[in-house]
């Protein structure tokens, strides 16, 4: 299946002001990686919101930390 994530306000609260300003995609693919779901969070500001769009489905919307949280961890669960 192909997945395509959509981000939306998608900010890092670490990296802001960061040199570096490849470090939040070396965090979020470390993250992303290693299946760690509270480290691909902590990426994200409290309020974000992120659009997923699956081939031939309709698209969702995950608002929030929690949400996000848990939207991660469903789905590296699947690989672990």
């Amino acid at each position: 299946m192909k997945i395509i994530i959509l981000v939306l306000l998608i900010f890092c609260g670490d990296c802001l002001g960061q040199n570096n300003p490849d470090l939040l995609y070396e965090n979020f693919a470390k993250a992303y990686a290693d299946l760690d779901a509270d480290s691909i969070t902590a990426l994200y500001l409290p309020n974000a919101e992120i659009l997923n769009l699956y081939d031939e489905s309709p698209p969702s919307s995950i608002k929030g930390e929690k949400d996000i949280r848990r939207y991660y961890a469903e789905f590296f669960q699947q690989f672990k």
